[in-house]
């Protein structure tokens, strides 16, 4: 993991380390110093990138309080902690305006870039508008220079945007709290903008909850799907207090594919700190601090159909992988458990074409017992492709698992080091690592202790995919580490072994 902390000299400086699964500080005893002899850099929020970096976005002050200019800027550190996007990075916001207690909005915009969000003040007219900017991996900037406005209205203030980006296309959905002048009554409204940062719901967004002055919004957040995106919001009484959870998904078209809200929590109590992240099955996960005994963490789980916690599903799917061999594809999944399950279907997309189906595979029918299942999609022409299994229950229902990453045939086009199949395993499992390049290749495996267990590789590997089998029939179950080194990349991920 990479830490950023802020030091609180004259003028501020942000403070970066990277960690290593055993706690090893990786970037120096004290840390990596990055700041200027004249500017404040404070804020820092940090998302994943490429190869083992991460970029940094962070506000950018001069002047002191009251008087303070407050900027936005970007910077990517590569995995070795160096800058790359020159001194002082790329200029997010560089007009000024910025809240300067209010931290701005950074995510991962799922392509080894970031989406940033804020709001500003930069035509000095006492009214707040919210702003969006992606970031690429290589630093330049997908939207215009100094952000893209997510609703023109005039007469009120829009609050802290919550931004992400859509998986499945380069689209951003922009969700903000706006409130009249006097910020007595307040609503809630939703923007998608275009690759290139063009507003697609009119001018003034959709709103999702009209201005009013009988609730009190106190915290939102936005989780994106492929083409929708989940939005939670905290809403209480006059006094911000009495709070309950309300939810709804916006789809790519502006409608709440549920059709009215879903209420999360609707038990009154104080609640704060609201956030919600979807996980591999596309549902959505929601915590937030809750005072209705006390003080506590509660949470709960949204599906994309607007129904809450777990569903009874025909099968479990435990992993779902795909490796590369010259030019075909091994298609790996494995089931937890199933229930009436006839079968999967495969099915392949090509850059520029549409589903077309390639295989088929018998279900277990019903059972309790992890299942391992493999398909091969031989003789492959060069090119990116995408996989997805239609899971068949005995009555005909069917349900979509999508391969959450790209295929490539050919030479790769990055690093990359895949999670280990089957996850987990006993006693055998299978890395796989990608190389765009040939070079010397490092790949050990450790424990929790970080005492190196094996050494998997340490020779020269030509450019292209590669596999190695683990045998652990030697090892005690417990959790392990594998760490690849090739260059200046690095990678490392966990497994599971139990007998």
């Amino acid at each position: 993991m990479v830490v950023a902390w802020i030091y609180a000299v004259n003028p501020y400086k942000i403070y970066l380390q990277k960690i290593d699964p055993s706690g090893n500080k990786l970037w120096g005893a004290t840390a990596i110093s990055y700041g200027s002899l004249t500017e404040g850099y404070n804020n820092p929020i940090v998302v994943p990138s490429d190869n083992g970096s991460v970029i940094v976005s962070h506000k950018v002050t001069t002047g002191n309080f009251p008087a303070q200019t407050v900027k936005l800027a970007a910077q990517k550190f590569n995995s070795a902690g160096a800058p790359q996007w020159g001194t002082g990075g790329v200029w997010v916001q560089n007009l000024g305006k910025v809240m300067a207690f209010t931290a701005q909005f950074a995510a991962s915009d799922g392509a080894n870039g970031v989406v940033i969000a804020w709001h500003d003040d930069r035509n000095s007219i006492n009214l707040q508008s919210s702003w969006v900017q992606r970031v690429k991996s290589d630093g330049t900037l997908a939207f215009p220079a100094n952000g893209a406005e997510c609703a023109t209205t005039g007469s009120i203030h829009k609050w802290n945007p919550r931004a992400g980006k859509l998986t499945d296309s380069e689209e951003v959905m922009v969700f903000w709290r706006f409130t009249n002048s006097d910020q007595n009554q307040d609503g809630l409204a939703v923007q998608k903008f275009n690759a290139s940062g063009v507003r697609q719901f009119t001018d003034d967004g959709i709103i999702l909850r009209p201005l009013s002055g009988s609730a009190n919004i106190v915290g939102y957040d936005l989780a994106t799907l492929s083409n929708s995106s989940y939005i939670v919001y905290n809403v209480g009484n006059i006094s911000g207090l009495d709070n309950a959870i309300q939810g709804l998904m916006i789809n790519s078209s502006g409608s709440n594919v549920w059709g009215s809200t879903v209420a999360l929590s609707s038990l009154v109590s104080n609640k704060g700190r609201l956030q919600i992240i979807s996980d591999i099955s596309g549902a959505g996960l929601a915590f937030w601090t809750d005072e209705r005994t006390g003080d506590g963490i509660y949470g709960q789980k949204i599906n994309t159909n607007g129904t809450l916690g777990n569903p009874i599903v025909p099968v479990e799917l435990n992993n779902f992988g795909a490796s590369v061999d010259g030019n075909s594809v091994l298609i790996e999944w494995s089931t937890a458990t199933e229930t009436n399950n006839a079968g999967f279907s495969i099915e392949r997309k090509s850059d520029n074409g549409n589903w077309i189906r390639v295989g088929e595979v018998s279900g277990a029918g019903t059972s309790t017992a992890v299942i391992n299942y493999s398909f091969t999609d031989k003789n492959l022409g060069s090119g990116k492709y995408n996989y997805r299994l239609i899971q068949t229950d005995l009555d005909g229902t069917t349900k979509i698992y999508d391969l959450l990453y790209e295929v490539l045939i050919g030479i790769p086009e990055k690093f990359e080091l895949n999670q280990n199949f089957p996850n987990p395993f006993n006693p055998s499992t299978v890395i796989r690592f990608a190389l765009p390049v040939s070079g010397m290749v490092s790949l050990k495996v450790f424990n929790t202790m970080g005492e190196k267990v094996v050494t998997l590789v340490n020779s020269v590997k030509e450019a292209g995919s590669h596999s190695i089998t683990f045998d652990a029939s030697k090892l005690a179950s417990g959790i392990y580490f594998y760490s690849l080194k090739t260059g200046d990349f690095s990678s490392v991920k966990k497994m599971s072994l139990i007998k």
